[in-house]
Formats: C-alpha cells, sequence, structure tokens
C-alpha cells in the first residue's frame, strides 16, 4: 500500500489524490512493520500542510511522536522527526 500512497501523494501524478493517500498511509501506518515509519512522518506532513487533511499541528505532533516511539533514535527517520517537532514546538511556543 505504501507505493500506492506515494502515487497518490505525488502531485505530478496522474492519480494525484492526497485525500487516498492519506487513507492508504493510515493503512500501512496501522497495519504495518516494514514501512510504516515513512507513513507515520506522511501522515504528519499531510496535517502540517493540509494536504488531503485540514492542517492541524497537534494532530501533526502526535504522528511526529508516535513515529519517534516506533523507531530507532538512529534512524533516518526518527532523526527527520526529532527535527520537525522541534522546530514546530519552538514554532508555536
Amino acid at each position: 500500500y505504501i507505493w500506492l500512497a506515494d502515487l497518490y501523494a505525488n502531485p505530478e501524478s496522474e492519480v494525484y489524490n492526497p485525500t487516498e493517500a492519506h487513507k492508504l498511509y493510515r493503512v500501512v501506518a496501522e497495519h504495518s512493520e516494514g514501512t510504516h515509519s515513512r507513513a507515520l512522518l506522511a501522515i504528519a506532513r499531510q496535517y502540517l500542510d493540509g494536504t488531503g487533511v485540514p492542517c492541524d499541528i497537534n494532530t501533526a505532533k502526535l504522528w511526529l511522536r508516535r513515529l519517534l516511539q516506533a523507531v530507532p533514535e538512529k534512524s533516518s527517520a526518527h532523526r527527520e522527526a526529532s527535527k520537525l517537532l522541534k522546530k514546530l514546538e519552538d514554532q508555536f511556543l
């Protein structure tokens, strides 16, 4: 599902549909082991940008925190989520 979600999330794709992308990312995030960190990050970004879902900073933070709990600290996904979360917390304090 992750590849199909990525295809729907790509604005240059002929099948661009961020709402469908969000639904598929949720399926991956909730039911997959191997690719769920990518889905968690994509969901957080969708909430930050309001792409396919209403813009909601607090929900984005929840998904970023979920990602931080799900992956090893040394992973690139953890580093990226940490930076993004820190930026959001600094920006909205």
